[in-house]
């Protein structure tokens, strides 16, 4: 019941807080600092402190031409910021981590306008509430993330994130949002294996904590390059706790169609610098993958 009320009140603060009269401009960072400050250790509190960065970032956006203006905003705090390729888009990710090991997602979507005037999509979780991974979601009832990677798809963008889940596995996904009749959209049926169309509308990956995954793009043979998980014997299959990276990767490559097709067992011809960060996408020194399929 509680966490129906928690969700309930940052539902309907997050949707007034985007509606507001804007405000004059404040201390974005100092702001981010207190949500993710140590010391808040209550949920109450940190969905205050949330609804109180939440309206002084959309304070900022309505400044005119806050658009091509980047926010000096510290993306250690949890906080991403990313702008599309082509300079449409702007989309804002963040999450809460409650004292039940899940995890709230908040964000919202900045369009480019001619005028510089405001457009703005507030994104509202219900990632916890809803039970399809595959379904077809609006703005209003996002199914959350935090995004570290936006790739501009003919009229759609492929989103690479990361979606928390629990104490005992995490989640990470490749989401599709496209735009039908001034409303923001997730998840397209463009994804294909061994030539044949899926049914998957994201692919959503959901490994063991301990774990870390590698879910990259690489611009040069366009793939979306990622760990093959298995479970760790076949008593576990089916069983995600139990799933880790096996040493062999899988990929989504952009097709001349436009699709994202399927390849197995990609082959890597150099080693990514660093230790893979479970939220940011990791640096690569030269190339990932040799051209294949």
């Amino acid at each position: 019941m509680l966490n129906k009320i928690k969700f309930l009140f940052s539902f309907i603060l997050l949707f007034a807080v985007f509606n507001a009269v804007g405000q004059s401009t404040f201390d974005l960072q100092d702001s981010l600092k207190k949500v993710d400050s140590l010391d808040i250790q209550k949920d109450e509190q940190k969905i205050l402190a949330n609804a109180e960065f939440i309206k002084k970032l959309v304070a900022k956006l309505k400044n005119e031409n806050s658009f091509d203006n980047d926010l000096e905003l510290d993306t250690a705090y949890k906080i991403s910021v990313l702008k599309s390729s082509d300079k449409k888009i702007k989309i804002f990710t963040w999450y809460l981590q409650l004292s039940d090991h899940s995890y709230r997602f908040y964000g919202c979507i900045q369009m480019a306008t001619e005028d510089g005037s405001l457009k703005l999509f507030p994104l509202l979780d219900n990632g916890n509430n809803s039970k399809d991974e595959q379904s077809i979601v609006s703005n209003k009832n996002w199914l959350g993330a935090k995004y570290y990677d936006i790739i501009p798809l003919n009229n759609n963008y492929i989103l690479v994130g990361w979606k928390g889940s629990n104490e005992i596995t995490s989640k990470k996904v490749i989401d599709v949002l496209w735009f039908d009749k001034n409303e923001a959209l997730f998840g397209k049926n463009i994804f294909s294996e061994n030539n044949i169309s899926s049914k998957k509308n994201r692919i959503v990956f959901e490994y063991n904590k301990q774990n870390a995954m590698t879910l990259q793009y690489d611009p040069l043979i366009q793939t979306i390059v990622f760990d093959h998980l298995a479970p760790v014997d076949e008593s576990k299959k089916g069983n995600y706790a139990f799933y880790v990276s096996d040493g062999s990767f899988d990929g989504y490559k952009i097709t001349a169609e436009n699709k994202l097709k399927f390849i197995e067992n990609i082959i890597l011809n150099n080693e990514i610098e660093g230790a893979i960060n479970e939220f940011e996408n990791p640096k690569l020194k030269k190339p990932v993958l040799d051209k294949k399929n």
